[in-house]
């Protein structure tokens, strides 16, 4: 076994050296049109290309809501151009494979408030805020305490986005 760090569009291995490629939250920052080229390249005749992302979390209708009001508008003009493929379930993304099901999943893990806010902080958008509001994790936390007042870990939910297809 290998390991091997390489740009998505122009990779080092060998034409069919693959019988599937799986892409977790990454393809929306790819050059997409380059990038399938080289997944068809290095995809045996009816491989598979799996895409995948998470989508919004949710914790509870009272969390949610406040998240939505003290996290998702304030950084809303933040997010960068390509998210929007995530936002919109890939429906925009191009994608020249033969279609198949993917049956609807998600993500659930069990986090406290503070791994949470955590969480947050990791988006593109929220660290690009950070940089003109330092403060604004700490008055998340806060803002998110009325619905979550304990350290108790909760049930976070994250839904899968999903492409699946077949190269010819």
């Amino acid at each position: 076994m290998s390991y091997s760090v390489q740009p998505a569009e122009a990779t080092s291995f060998a034409a069919g050296s693959f019988d599937a490629v799986c892409v977790a939250q990454a393809v929306h920052w790819f050059d997409v049109d380059r990038f399938h080229a080289e997944v068809k390249r290095v995809l045996r005749p009816r491989g598979v290309l799996l895409l995948t992302a998470y989508g919004w979390s949710s914790v509870s209708p009272e969390v949610d809501r406040l998240v939505k009001r003290d996290v998702l508008v304030p950084i809303e003009p933040h997010w960068p151009a390509q998210n929007q493929l995530i936002m919109n379930g890939y429906r925009d993304l191009p994608f020249p494979f033969e279609r198949i099901e993917f049956p609807q999943m998600a993500i659930e893990v069990r986090w406290t408030l503070g791994q949470y806010v955590d969480y947050i902080g990791t988006w593109s958008a929220t660290r690009r805020l950070l940089e003109l509001a330092p403060d604004f994790l700490e008055k998340t936390q806060a803002a998110l305490k009325a619905a979550w007042p304990d350290e108790e870990p909760r049930t976070v939910t994250m839904p899968l986005v999903a492409l699946c297809g077949r190269h010819a």
